[in-house]
């Protein structure tokens, strides 16, 4: 019976098998030979993944944002660069199955992939063009087609890693030592994976937020943070709110210079800065403030 290392490798390398079957392989081979990790991210390609947290980079698609004109079709769209930067991007979480079916839809059609924003964001959107155009996103068939290049070579790169190593197994049976050779010679992969996991990723959806890795808590990450809380000063319109804010943002202005800052003003002064943004409806940069305050906060308590 031949190795399911070659067969899988064997498969991989050629373009006749599925991503989709070539996951549900890898998961098994990986169950077989007790690697977790990669045990983890297979079962996350073939049934989804549910947030941001562990969605890979691959998997965050580029698209052109476009206005249809009743009169002469779609016409691209112009946003401020930071609001742009917020709709501009697609987070795909869909199991690897909907991602193939995509394809295939977008390969039957003109070769392009359309999202529509939700309502609130839509009325939004609209507002700042000072038009009544519908405003959707266009995504061009071959970038869904990478996640499933990049599924392939990631199931590719291990098995040959794999062979290297000697670990080959019996059909579908492997031995004790193979299982901890399989784990030692699978951590650059598992690594390459993680690499592209908790990366900072933005979603088309109505919290719409580049998002941050929620991890051990780094001053490092308010600077960037205090930057957007300014623009977004800008666009209040109530002056006690204005004002309220500006104080918080010269509070954690003080604990980024401060040699020694405290976590418990840092965290009061965000939970003000969250109370704040929560009163503004309609802003898609209230919506990625009160999403990043959120984020940080997180940090501060784990």
């Amino acid at each position: 019976m031949e190795s399911l290392v070659l067969e899988l490798q064997r498969e991989a390398y050629h373009q006749q098998t599925s991503a989709s079957s070539l996951l549900r392989k890898a998961y098994t081979l990986s169950r077989k030979l007790k690697v977790h990790k990669f045990t983890e991210w297979a079962e996350l390609e073939l049934n989804g993944y549910k947030d941001s947290k562990n969605l890979p980079e691959y998997r965050s698609l580029n698209g052109e944002i476009k206005a249809f004109n009743p009169y002469r079709g779609y016409i691209p769209a112009y946003f401020h660069a930071e609001i742009e930067s917020l709709i501009k991007v697609k987070e795909i979480f869909s199991p690897i199955t909907e991602v193939e079916l995509l394809v295939k839809q977008g390969e039957e059609g003109e070769g392009m992939l359309m999202y529509k924003f939700p309502s609130e964001i839509q009325l939004r959107l609209m507002e700042m063009n000072r038009v009544d155009f519908e405003v959707s996103l266009h995504i061009p068939v071959s970038q869904f087609n990478n996640i499933l290049n990049k599924v392939r070579n990631i199931i590719l790169d291990w098995t040959l890693e794999l062979e290297e190593e000697g670990v080959l197994g019996e059909g579908m049976t492997f031995s004790e030592k193979e299982q901890q050779k399989a784990n030692e010679s699978s951590a650059p992969i598992i690594n390459y994976i993680g690499n592209m996991i908790n990366s900072q990723l933005q979603q088309n959806t109505e919290n719409s937020v580049q998002e941050l890795k929620v991890g051990e808590f780094k001053v490092e990450s308010l600077v960037d943070f205090l930057g957007k809380l300014e623009k977004f000063q800008d666009e209040i319109s109530d002056p006690e709110l204005k004002r309220e804010l500006e104080s918080e943002i010269e509070v954690l202005k003080s604990q980024v210079k401060s040699p020694k800052p405290k976590k418990s003003i840092i965290r009061e002064a965000l939970k003000s800065v969250r109370n704040i943004t929560e009163g503004i409806s309609g802003s898609l940069i209230a919506t990625g403030i009160l999403h990043e305050a959120t984020a940080i906060l997180s940090s501060l308590n784990s």
